[in-house]
């Protein structure tokens, strides 16, 4: 039997949320995998700031945790996915800054994608967020 909460939800806008947040994550994925297998030596011929080895692998470790938690359909865990994603876009953008480098603002319009991801595909949490009750 369908709950409440999802019959009011459409079946497209449900699969529109699940392809942002599928979006977003994979994003993540691969910059997990970038830190997984991070050479420190191309780092240092860039001449910019370096960061500890092992802060690479806390990195990407803390990129698969959140994609984990943001996969998973009960929305509380969605939520605390999100707002770890939006932190680590934002330390994403402010090492970016730091570095001097001028495409640190492609990372902003990725901050909205798990919100977007999240408000389309989770009938609870839109109602939580609604704006126009």
């Amino acid at each position: 039997m369908e709950s409440k909460m999802e019959s009011k939800m459409s079946s497209t806008t449900t699969y529109i949320g699940w392809s942002f947040s599928a979006a977003i994550s994979v994003i993540f994925i691969i910059g997990a995998y970038a830190q997984f297998t991070f050479d420190s030596s191309a780092e240092i011929s860039q001449g910019v700031g370096q960061f500890p080895v092992w802060f690479h692998l806390m990195t990407a470790l803390s990129l698969l945790s959140a994609v984990v938690l943001y996969m998973i359909p009960q929305s509380s865990f969605a939520t605390l996915g999100a707002i770890i994603m939006t932190g680590m876009l934002g330390g994403m953008m402010a090492t970016l800054l730091l570095q001097g480098n001028p495409m640190w603002w492609t990372r902003a319009p990725m901050g909205l994608l798990p919100w977007v991801g999240l408000y389309l595909r989770s009938a609870e949490f839109s109602d939580l967020m609604s704006f126009w009750r």
